[in-house]
């Protein structure tokens, strides 16, 4: 949960991965940013407690016992900076930029466009709500065919394949088949295909229609014209 106090990107941007997206201000991000950043002082504290006593033993003026619960008490406060460092890491955050009291920045995971922006400066937003921004990279798309029962034994994987959109019915979109499903289903009498297409040109829109034309590969074959055929007088 938290409130948006800062917004970095609009509607159709190109954004890399790492762009910063949208900051959060979140009591439960600064509340875990503050015990880790005392879980880091604890273990800090206890290596200097550790290596000091150490020093002391191998000057022959310390104690065994004490060094073996210092050295104890300094197992357990890595352990716990450890485990709230591996808490920080769920906000996809770098530990070694963080700073006492920052907002939680959220970056984009992917290379891609902005597609769907609903940031609003000053809104609280829940952990449960829906997204308030989208980034899509669609420069590659997959396109489901459901092909006949009939048809099945005719395709494979890596076949190319034809597709036709209603918005470019003359221009084909080559691609090939990435996967072949291995279930029928039994209303439709089919199985799903998947098929890999470059999209650059970003004419294939998530959500379309389209017609797709299977091409099966070649198979190498004699080929016996017509006219060499002769009928034998037994035939």
């Amino acid at each position: 949960d938290g409130r948006i106090v800062k917004s970095f990107v609009k509607l159709g941007q190109k954004v890399n991965k790492g762009t910063p997206i949208v900051e959060f201000s979140s009591t439960e991000f600064y509340e875990i940013t503050k015990q880790y950043f005392q879980s880091l002082q604890n273990r800090n504290l206890k290596e200097r407690s550790y290596k000091r006593q150490k020093d002391l033993v191998n000057n022959g003026v310390g104690s065994q016992k004490e060094l073996e619960e210092i050295q104890m008490d300094y197992e357990n406060a890595k352990k716990e900076y450890e485990s709230e460092l591996a808490r920080l890491k769920l906000f996809n955050v770098d530990a070694s930029k963080l700073t006492m009291g920052q907002p939680l920045r959220i970056t984009s995971p992917i290379n891609g466009d902005i597609v769907k922006n609903n940031i609003v400066i000053g809104q609280y937003v829940k952990n449960d709500a829906e997204p308030i921004a989208v980034v899509a990279d669609i420069s590659k798309v997959w396109v489901v065919a459901l092909v006949k029962e009939k048809y099945i034994g005719s395709i494979k994987l890596n076949d190319k394949t034809e597709i036709y959109t209603d918005v470019s019915p003359n221009k084909t979109i080559w691609g090939k088949i990435y996967h072949v499903g291995e279930i029928l289903d039994e209303e439709t009498r089919s199985i799903q295909v998947i098929i890999e297409c470059d999209n650059k040109d970003k004419e294939l829109k998530p959500g379309m229609f389209a017609s797709i034309h299977f091409q099966s590969s070649l198979k190498e074959s004699v080929l016996i014209p017509s006219s060499a055929i002769l009928q034998s007088e037994s035939g």
